[in-house]
């Protein structure tokens, strides 16, 4: 089985973006990253992203999952996200929610390029607490930050078990087993709705949801909510996808997949079984006009 699982990584790194670009660079932080496991060795590393550049931790966890190894050798290259432009939504972006943000990759990105509060949820206190270290690093400090597992409404109230001997990375509800009393390696759930009231937030204006395919269910546990702030969503998108893309047709919400080069195409019904990345944007109507009438459109009719 181990064979299998580092076959697969291999084709991941093969067919990453950073390998498609510049794979020089690829093979050089891959190198590095043999020493740094080596030697134990915690590092800084810089992140050129499409707003603005921060500061990220790397550190020597032992466990396959932790410490941010994907991160440092990829960088603005680790997800599409970080090389498209936010603004042709002209959008404001006051209140961020990340939800499954690990070690904060996304927070820190978000608050620094657009200056806003975050609110940044892991089910792991080990990445909360790296999370906020790595903001710190970078001198922002109006991120809130709470140790819970997101689901439904119905979810709300319950906990969940971790199964300690998974990688932190492949953790979701979906595997795991929900109790309702608390007990050693226990997660509090909760909604999105939860989250909007416990924390007296103003808005919901751009959420990030990466919670290993339970995404359709926190989506469709607080779409009333999403129905009055209209956030741009951008989400892990393996599982469930033409329910999602039902759930927010009927809600005036266009999807949008990012390209390697930072634009955006649309997606169809029809190119569900074709499509090879595995996140998506859900964007408001309104927004999407907006960036129709922008002369920078970077929106691409096809894949």
């Amino acid at each position: 089985m181990s064979y299998k699982k580092n076959f697969k990584r291999i084709q991941k790194i093969i067919k990453s973006d950073l390998a498609v670009n510049y794979p020089f660079q690829l093979i050089y932080r891959l190198l590095k990253l043999l020493f740094l496991i080596s030697a134990e060795k915690t590092i800084i590393f810089k992140v050129n992203a499409k707003k603005t550049t921060f500061k990220f931790i790397y550190k020597p966890y032992k466990s396959y999952g932790f410490g941010g190894r994907g991160q440092f050798v990829y960088r603005e290259y680790y997800d599409r996200f970080f090389r498209v432009d936010l603004d042709i939504f002209n959008k404001q972006f006051k209140t961020f929610l990340d939800i499954g943000c690990s070690r904060g990759f996304f927070t820190t990105y978000i608050s620094k390029a657009y200056n806003c509060q975050t609110l940044s949820v892991d089910v792991y206190n080990y990445a909360i607490k790296d999370c906020k270290e790595n903001l710190d690093l970078n001198n922002l400090n109006q991120a809130i930050l709470e140790c819970s597992a997101v689901g439904s409404q119905e979810d709300s109230g319950r906990k969940i078990l971790l199964n300690k001997k998974r990688p932190p990375s492949t953790t979701s509800v979906i595997s795991c087993e929900k109790i309702d009393t608390h007990s050693a390696n226990t997660v509090e759930m909760v909604s999105l709705d939860d989250l909007h009231f416990r924390h007296q937030l103003n808005s919901f204006d751009l959420i990030k949801i990466d919670v290993e395919g339970y995404e359709y269910e926190v989506l469709d546990g607080s779409i009333n909510s999403i129905k009055k702030y209209r956030p741009i969503i951008y989400l892990e998108f393996t599982r469930k996808r033409l329910q999602i893309l039902k759930l927010f047709e009927k809600i005036n919400y266009k999807p949008l997949i990012p390209l390697i080069d930072g634009s955006l195409t649309h997606l169809k019904e029809r190119d569900l079984q074709n499509i090879m990345y595995q996140n998506i944007f859900l964007i408001p109507i309104e927004n999407y006009q907006e960036v129709l009438k922008n002369p920078k459109n970077t929106v691409k009719a096809n894949f």
